[in-house]
């Protein structure tokens, strides 16, 4: 006795004559192979669609790729907020940490004669802020 379809029950099937169980059996073997080349079929048509539809927006290819019949987008609508940080928004920044050391750097020859006396002053420090230049110069 083979097994009952899975769209057909077990008590309904008992019922049917063995020359109808066959011809049932033979129609379904084939229907279910043809719905797996339909689901196969469906899979490929949809890859082939998303490869169709691929343009510079949306893939990394160049806009020159872009099909001649495709329209640009539409520009967006403005959102109405200014650009930048918004207003009431964490700030986040860096943690700024001391330097772990300072190297003096005193030039060995300077080209130019009116600012060789400069070389004679002993160079403070790397890290000199505008207004500590300013007040050496006077």
């Amino acid at each position: 006795m083979t097994p009952a379809p899975a769209t057909i029950s077990d008590e309904l099937w008992a019922t049917f004559p063995a020359a109808a169980r066959a011809i049932v059996v033979s129609l379904l073997e084939p229907n279910a192979t043809l719905e797996a080349r339909v689901v196969q079929l469906e899979a490929q048509v949809a890859d082939l669609t998303a490869k169709l539809n691929r343009n510079s927006s949306n893939s990394s290819l160049p806009p020159s790729a872009n099909p001649l019949h495709a329209k640009p987008a539409p520009p967006k609508p403005k959102s109405g907020k200014r650009r930048g940080g918004q207003i009431g928004h964490p700030k986040n920044e860096r943690v700024l940490l001391p330097p772990d050391e300072i190297i003096a750097i005193k030039p060995r020859f300077v080209a130019n004669a009116a600012i060789r006396w400069r070389a004679r002053i002993p160079y403070r420090s790397c890290f000199r802020s505008k207004k500590s230049r300013k007040s050496s110069r006077r």
